[in-house]
């Protein structure tokens, strides 16, 4: 019994999203419909026939059709963007038409008794109750809100095929409209200030120079520290103690007797050739020059 029951309520509720969906499209598709036999046909009649043969002018007549979608639907875009209002009324007055053919075509075929709001308007009023001034307040409520559910139906319905998000508030009645994000992104994109965009390129600009002044300056300390780096290896290569004032005739000294010690021709020891090289490799190094800048960057650093 709870299963049956669940089943039901589960096939409802798929059949009214399916209705929902397949309606909603349908009132957007009905307007198009309406749109392009009007033209069509009122362009092969008084147009078409006159300019060319069949099947010509029914060639000339549905290109011009679809045209005139194309400008119905281009002219629903504008007013719902620049005039919500208006959009808003003529999705009612639509929805009001669907309602009230519907209804028509539905009671009409059980006889239910019409009521006349003057020779022109009349309604088919359902037989909610026996209380005639009950039963027609009944009938307004239910026409409502079917009319509020295709209302709703259709401004959705337009809103996808157009890209446009229409909020309506309904707690004060106000009708809000704000375009999709992606426009809204684009269009604050495109409206900002020029003095911010100037801005903009002139704080990128010093970025970009802070970026370039401080990557030379760490290449300045990555090659100072290299200098200073080989500067300590010749001193202790040829024993030097004193970095900053290392004595000439020390250098000298020192260097004759390393280069006599490690001479190939004197020391046959494998490893004396390498340091027969790095000893004349740190007594050209040590140059005036070089123990000048040494200085110069021991007092920097």
């Amino acid at each position: 019994m709870i299963l049956g029951i669940f089943i039901l309520i589960l096939l409802m509720y798929v059949g009214i999203k399916i209705a929902y969906h397949t309606g909603k499209f349908l009132f957007v598709f009905l307007d198009i419909a309406i749109v392009f036999f009007v033209a069509y046909f009122i362009f092969l009649n008084k147009i078409g026939k006159n300019i060319s043969e069949a099947p010509a002018s029914y060639l000339w007549s549905f290109i011009v059709a679809f045209f005139a979608v194309g400008l119905y639907l281009y002219i629903v875009y504008i007013v719902t963007k620049k005039i919500p209002i208006i959009s808003l009324i003529l999705h009612f007055i639509n929805s009001f038409i669907v309602v009230y053919v519907v209804m028509s075509l539905i009671l009409d075929a059980y006889k239910t008794k019409l009521y006349s709001l003057s020779k022109y308007v009349e309604f088919y009023v359902i037989p909610l109750f026996k209380n005639e001034p009950a039963n027609i307040v009944a009938n307004i409520i239910v026409y409502g809100i079917f009319i509020a559910i295709i209302l709703q139906a259709r401004i959705k319905a337009f809103d996808e095929i157009l890209e446009i998000d229409t909020i309506d508030i309904l707690g004060d009645g106000v009708l809000l409209k704000k375009v999709n994000k992606k426009t809204n992104t684009y269009k604050h994109r495109e409206t900002e200030p020029e003095s911010k965009n100037k801005e903009y390129e002139k704080q990128e600009k010093e970025d970009k120079k802070e970026n370039s002044e401080y990557e030379k300056e760490m290449n300045e300390i990555e090659r100072d520290e290299k200098f200073i780096f080989r500067y300590h290896e010749a001193c202790d290569t040829l024993n030097i103690q004193d970095y900053l004032n290392p004595d000439k005739e020390v250098i000298k000294k020192n260097y004759r007797e390393l280069a006599k010690k490690y001479h190939p021709d004197v020391n046959k020891d494998s490893i004396a050739k390498d340091l027969f090289k790095k000893v004349n490799s740190a007594k050209d190094f040590l140059t005036d020059t070089n123990i000048e800048y040494y200085a110069y960057l021991d007092s920097k650093y």
